[in-house]
């Protein structure tokens, strides 16, 4: 499962990151990007190339090249897919992966194109420094991150 989710990031950032291309951004990315407050609803809304390109392929590389048995494959699928919806969905949910990061990238268009912000670290379009890189963890308490990190 680890090799999947690097694999998975890896392809995702670099992939995503091609789609902001100015070639490719207007033909194929603009779509998913219309709205500029993400929400779980959209966080599948794209043309078919980038479902493709974008979500596809780098979700089924790892199992396919691990020659995974198709019970993983389908608890990775559900997994990200989760991960994809909450990520979309706007709400800080403890236990969960934070939406900052994505909510950022939405606004902006040219920061965080990967899932965990690994490969964004080594490339230099992470969001450390910002109120979003401040309110992007894992929360573990009920005091919402707005409490803990207000806008000033």
């Amino acid at each position: 499962m680890i090799a999947f989710y690097c694999g998975f990031e890896m392809f995702s950032y670099y992939s995503h990151r091609l789609m902001h291309h100015p070639r490719l951004y207007k033909r194929f990315h603009k779509l998913h990007h219309e709205w500029t407050q993400p929400s779980s609803v959209e966080s599948v809304y794209c043309c078919p190339t980038e479902m493709v390109v974008s979500n596809l392929i780098p979700l089924v590389i790892g199992p396919i090249l691990m020659g995974s048995h198709i019970t993983v494959f389908w608890v990775t699928m559900v997994n990200t897919l989760l991960m994809t919806t909450i990520q979309h969905c706007g709400y800080h949910l403890p236990f969960f992966e934070s939406p900052e990061g994505h909510d950022y990238h939405h606004k902006y268009f040219n920061r965080v194109y990967g899932i965990w912000g690994i490969l964004d670290s080594l490339h230099g379009t992470g969001i450390k420094g910002t109120l979003n890189g401040k309110r992007h963890y894992r929360l573990f308490s009920t005091t919402p991150v707005c409490v803990t990190y207000p806008k000033k």
